[in-house]
């Protein structure tokens, strides 16, 4: 993270920050899927797109160098493709083993398309950096009761379904990578699912073309240090206006988006909104005008200080600003709004493109450290419930809790306290024993 400092000379002869506000996330409604300009090579590249459909997406402004994605799509008789750029400090790295455990590939760096054509369906993609090769899973069926329920399609799960495709690059900066993705529009509608009870398709063929539209929901998830266990960071974007369901986004099939497949390319859509109030600018008013340039698009913090250096106003903080020429304002009063006295006073600044957040702490958590780390000594014990069970043999105990979801279900750990190894996938732990060279885990029915 660059940092850069400077100050100015201001003069007042007799001689105001908005105020602050939360931080913007993106609120997307439609995607803009666009034909290819030429042949689409499923390469990782994204040299043969026409990207003018672009959304951006992330939680929180401020984090946008972290934790943050652009989205793209085009269409074709045969495919709808998505391309998907992010910004992720462990890059690609998703240690799942889909050949084992498929249905897990969305704890680590992984995309997850709600889908709704003429049917519901839910679709994984992710880098399989344990096999090292592209994964694509797809479920069809809705997670709400009704006529599309899992229970009544049959699946057919896979590390590649038939006819998709899906590649990757890393970016050079070894903090993003570009993900590509080409999915055959008979995967993902009705015509190729099978119901249990006729044996029948779902749906006859269905064939998408220019004006029509399909509802999609978007869930972006990052994974920790183990890449395997749970996401250090998720959101959902493409959400129908007015909704916000974001958080059990699988279910909320009504608060999906809508990808729009537009006849032309190269569209000039408006500049995105993303609820950048002037408050959340830190738009600044008054007769000095406080002149500095910005090396890059980033962030921008100016206080001002009278001639012994003495703070007399906290102007702005980490303000959104362009790169270039910027020009605030001051309006000659201090921290109380009260006018300041004729004399000398410099401006101060402090400019940099983001600041990545590190995380250092779990609430409520002994481990050493308390959150995950590779080897698997970090962390404790459930996020969800309390121990309810113990056993020993020689320098080891173990515990168990009934459940855990990103925490651990049992763990075994020293005499102190100190972690050796952690276990998330049993459920319903009622009680253990051990013996030398084995834990025996009675589980409720």
């Amino acid at each position: 993270m660059k940092i850069r400092v400077f100050f100015g000379l201001i003069s007042v002869a007799i001689l105001m920050l908005a105020e602050a506000a939360s931080a913007a996330q993106t609120d997307n409604h439609v995607l803009h899927a666009v034909p290819p300009p030429g042949k689409v090579e499923i390469d990782g590249k994204l040299n043969d797109w026409d990207l003018s459909g672009q959304i951006e997406v992330f939680a929180n402004y401020r984090t946008r160098n972290t934790y943050s994605t652009k989205a793209a799509a085009m269409y074709d008789k045969d495919y709808f493709y998505l391309a998907v750029l992010w910004r992720d400090p462990t890059p690609m790295y998703n240690v799942v083993d889909p050949d084992f455990d498929i249905g897990s590939g969305w704890k680590s760096d992984c995309v997850e398309l709600r889908v709704r054509t003429d049917i519901v369906m839910h679709i994984d993609c992710w880098y399989s950096t344990a096999k090292k090769r592209p994964v694509i899973k797809i479920e069809r069926g809705s997670f709400n009761e009704g006529p599309m329920n899992l229970a009544n399609m049959v699946q057919k799960y896979s590390g590649m379904p038939e006819g998709s495709k899906e590649a990757f690059t890393m970016g050079d900066d070894g903090k993003s990578y570009t993900q590509e993705i080409a999915l055959p529009w008979k995967l993902i509608t009705g015509q190729g699912v099978t119901v249990k009870e006729t044996g029948k398709p779902f749906a006859p063929p269905k064939e998408y073309k220019a004006g029509d539209t399909f509802d999609m929901g978007i869930e972006f998830l990052w994974g920790g240090v183990d890449g395997k266990t749970f996401p250090i960071h998720r959101y959902a974007d493409l959400l129908k206006e007015g909704t916000s369901s974001r958080e059990f986004f699988w279910t909320a099939e009504n608060a999906w988006g809508t990808v729009k497949l537009e006849p032309k390319g190269n569209l000039k859509l408006p500049p995105a909104d993303y609820g950048e109030t002037e408050a959340y600018l830190q738009k600044t008013e008054g007769p000095i005008e406080l002149a500095y340039a910005m090396p890059f698009d980033g962030f921008a913090t100016l206080v001002v200080e009278d001639e012994q250096g003495h703070r007399v106003r906290n102007l702005i903080g980490m303000a959104q600003r362009a790169k270039g020429k910027q020009i605030d304002h001051w309006d000659c009063t201090d921290e109380d709004g009260k006018l300041v006295s004729p004399g000398k006073y410099r401006f101060r600044g402090l400019l940099h493109q983001g600041i990545d957040p590190v995380y250092e702490a779990s609430y409520g958590n002994p481990g050493t450290p308390p959150w995950d780390i590779g080897d698997g000594s970090g962390s404790w014990l459930s996020d969800l419930s309390a121990p309810n069970s113990v056993t020993a043999s020689k320098d080891l105990m173990v515990l168990g809790a009934e459940t855990a979801e990103s925490g651990y279900s049992m763990l075994c750990c020293d005499l102190n306290g100190r972690k050796k190894w952690g276990d998330r996938t049993f459920l319903g732990i009622y009680g253990l024993s051990a013996d030398e060279q084995h834990v025996y885990v009675f589980l409720s029915a």
